[in-house]
């Protein structure tokens, strides 16, 4: 049975109910939809009351102008919840709706409900400055706040919102995703409008939940994906925190995923069918949850005009679930609350989270390069200050860095001129320090490890990351070009992926050669751009694109003339090692897009293609990549010379 209510802002809202019983209501996520939840609710309609409904702007409900903040949608549960006569309601919350739960809860108390499951939420998605990586993973914090900010700007424009939304709903699923799931996921997200898609993601995302999630008592199922975009450890302590709550964590060949709801219905709804066939809360329980109260309500209680005594208190617990009219004062609230600060809190246990690898840095890596629409990342490694915003170029570095295609680079490299204790090496193009961090520890409180690069941001980063460390190595700012050291100062200098942005390439190597000494080893590693491979079906514009991507760094063909480029400046004993970098599938294609997806927007921009090849362009590695086609091959070569 499908029907509509209104909101008390006028806003029509559809619903649509399966089955009869006990009401189990389905809240779908941010950018998501009722249907999402109609397998489960189809599932279950032989033994409860499934009711799935569209939120505001979202589906088929009535667009809004407003109310895109959590404690709105909230309040929107609440007129629902009312429409249906619920008094012992379970709430099934996914993502965002897990927050909407909890802002309910804030709200209203726990009155109506019997029971909850959330599934796949973080409790605080923003980071503080001043958390540690515990609390960090706790959390399930996946952004900073300069983060969060630059993938809202993104989701608002309308030349960038599509690719935007395009790119997160890549990292919500597995390889294994069932064959168009990712293309309905899109078209329910794309039913929203840009600018309040990253309205209501902003007042989502600065929620911090933490404390409410403690006040819960009532039964709770607690749900997340191995695989998904938001850190499972922040599901393994929303479970430690609510008594007796249950955890059940979808490893990634169960589909487990943001969407696993979706990629592995069956596990997820016989779970949801054996947690609903749990013993019954108590109703004292339900009613001692009540007053269990967020500290803000407390504080907005004291400037109420009669006096809130025990006993008055008491009896306001077993007040019947909350009316229109008695809920004027809660809807008065949800401004306010939307706007409360987040706080820090001290959260017990172990657990840690690298934020920077897995499928949380595929999700973070894909918005963080949409967020930067028409700006090629090459830009930042090419100017000082960086052209790019700083932070998304080092959370970059990071990635590639611990990239496994990165890494079997710098293994065969080493291979090629290893060093020993004592040594002295020199990084040119050094970034954050990655590789000298780890030349340092190799060479040892003997040897000496030295990088430069000619970004000054880069150095002060390194430096900071770098004043701990047993062997800090030293951070210079330098020139490439005219190298501050004295002649036969290092047994090894090297450098990779920096000869393709630098004025003049052969003088630097010239550089490198007149800084090592006799015997010593010059290094380098670079790609060969006029060598990617891409298997698309229209070969007339990826010749085109080809050449595009080719003239975002001022050296294309670097990799072929390096082993010319060695010889001329003198190097003895050169080799050449070519080295392949295949990427295939989901996690491929992502990959290809964050490397491109600037410099191929700047390119529409410039008109040297047009808007619908680009769409053409992406749609067809797409279409590749969901079904486990996609395959892209880069060419680089490392290259060795030894000084006479």
């Amino acid at each position: 049975m499908e029907g509509f209510i209104h909101t008390d802002d006028d806003v029509r809202l559809r619903y649509t109910e399966h089955g009869s019983g006990r009401p189990v209501v389905f809240v779908h996520g941010w950018l998501g939809a009722a249907d999402q939840w109609r397998p489960a609710a189809q599932a279950l309609a032989g033994e409860c009351r499934a009711v799935v409904y569209d939120q505001r702007g979202h589906g088929r409900s009535e667009d809004a102008r407003s109310g895109w903040t959590i404690h709105r949608l909230a309040d929107d549960l609440a007129h629902l919840l009312e429409r249906l006569g619920a008094t012992d309601a379970v709430l099934v919350g996914h993502s965002m709706g897990c927050s909407v739960i909890w802002a309910y809860l804030e709200l209203f108390g726990p009155a109506r409900l019997e029971r909850l499951v959330f599934v796949d939420q973080a409790p605080a998605m923003v980071s503080d400055p001043v958390w540690d990586e515990r609390t960090i993973a706790h959390a399930g914090a996946m952004f900073t706040d300069a983060e969060l900010h630059r993938l809202c700007h993104s989701l608002a424009d309308p030349e960038s919102g599509e690719d935007t939304v395009r790119a997160i709903v890549a990292g919500m699923v597995t390889r294994s995703a069932p064959p168009g799931l990712t293309e309905r996921v899109i078209a329910w997200a794309l039913r929203v409008d840009g600018s309040y898609a990253a309205e209501l993601l902003r007042n989502h995302a600065h929620q911090d939940w933490r404390r409410q999630i403690g006040l819960i008592r009532l039964p709770a199922l607690v749900v997340a994906g191995r695989a998904s975009v938001v850190p499972w450890t922040a599901a393994e302590w929303i479970a430690r925190e609510i008594p007796g709550a249950q955890l059940e964590i979808f490893e990634p060949d169960e589909g487990g995923s943001q969407l696993l709801a979706l990629e592995n219905p069956a596990r997820f709804n016989e779970l949801l069918r054996e947690f609903l066939a749990g013993p019954v809360t108590r109703t004292q329980d339900r009613l001692s949850a009540s007053s269990h109260r967020h500290p803000l309500n407390a504080k907005e209680q004291r400037h109420e005009t009669h006096s809130d005594s025990p006993a008055t208190q008491g009896a306001r617990r077993k007040q019947a679930p909350p009316t229109p009219a008695a809920r004027g004062g809660a809807v008065a609230r949800t401004r306010r609350l939307a706007r409360r600060q987040r706080t820090d809190h001290s959260l017990s246990g172990s657990g840690a989270l690298d934020r920077d690898s897995g499928p949380m840095a595929a999700f973070r890596g894909g918005v963080i390069a949409m967020s930067t629409a028409t700006q090629s990342l090459h830009e930042g490694f090419q100017n000082s200050p960086p052209s790019v915003e700083v932070e998304a170029t080092f959370a970059w570095l990071d990635r590639i860095d611990a990239h496994p295609l990165t890494q079997e680079i710098k293994r065969r490299m080493s291979e090629l001129c290893p060093i020993d204790a004592g040594d002295r090496v020199l990084d040119v193009g050094c970034g954050l320090g990655h590789e000298l961090a780890r030349l340092s520890e190799r060479v040892g409180r003997r040897g000496r490890a030295v990088g430069i690069d000619a970004n000054p941001a880069m150095i002060a980063e390194a430096r900071r990351r770098a004043a701990e460390a047993w062997f800090p190595g030293q951070y210079e700012v330098g020139d490439a070009h005219n190298l501050d050291f004295p002649e036969d100062t290092f047994d090894l200098c090297l450098t990779e992926r920096v000869l393709r942005y630098l004025r003049d390439p052969e003088a630097a190597v010239r550089e490198m050669t007149r800084v090592v000494r006799p015997g010593g080893s010059v290094l380098a590693f670079d790609f060969d751009s006029d060598q990617t491979i891409v298997d698309a079906t229209d070969q007339s514009l990826a010749r085109r694109l080809a050449d595009v991507l080719d003239a975002a760094v001022p050296n294309p063909w670097i990799g072929r003339q390096m082993y010319g480029l060695f010889r001329r400046v003198g190097l003895a004993d050169v080799r050449v090692v070519p080295h392949t970098v295949v990427l295939t599938g989901a996690d491929g294609f992502a990959t290809y897009r964050q490397l491109n997806q600037g410099t191929i927007a700047r390119a529409v921009q410039d008109g040297q293609i047009s808007p619908p090849e680009a769409k053409t362009w992406w749609g067809g590695l797409e279409q590749a990549a969901n079904t486990d086609r996609f395959l892209s091959v880069n060419l680089g070569f490392i290259v060795a010379g030894r000084k006479a």
